[in-house]
């Protein structure tokens, strides 16, 4: 910028605008994993949505099935399944932390990805608890 000259009005228009939304996007995103919007439903026993609950059990039946491919069952539970299944469907969250918490829609969400992986460990390894 040459010496004397002002700031254009669009460019300036435009740097409030990114900063806006970048503000917004901020927000979103660290309510993510408070509110669980995306995440949560109110019916049923499983209080995930529709669409990340069917997502949630092809991703839990993949990863078991890899897991008995190298042979590595042993050394795998159903807490781990359910981690990992919960941090392919939500990364953005901490599920280790949130799998402790006692009551609200965290630990709905979170019992919701133990029903997952519950449900599909008893399935493929035909366990009788």
């Amino acid at each position: 910028m040459a010496k004397g000259e002002a700031i254009r009005p669009e460019a300036l228009a435009v740097g409030i605008a990114v900063a806006v939304g970048m503000y917004i996007w901020y927000q979103k995103t660290e309510n993510y994993c408070v509110d669980f919007d995306e995440l949560w439903a109110e019916d049923g026993p499983i209080h995930i949505k529709q669409r990340l609950q069917e997502r949630a059990f092809e991703e839990a039946s993949l990863k078991l099935r890899s897991v008995e491919a190298a042979d590595e069952v042993a050394g795998y539970s159903k807490h781990k399944l359910a981690l990992h299944t919960a941090g392919h469907i939500a990364p953005k969250c901490d599920w280790e932390e949130i799998s402790k918490t006692k009551e609200g829609r965290g630990k709905q969400v979170w019992d919701g990805f133990v029903s997952v992986a519950n449900y599909t460990w008893n399935k493929m390894f035909k366990e009788t608890a």
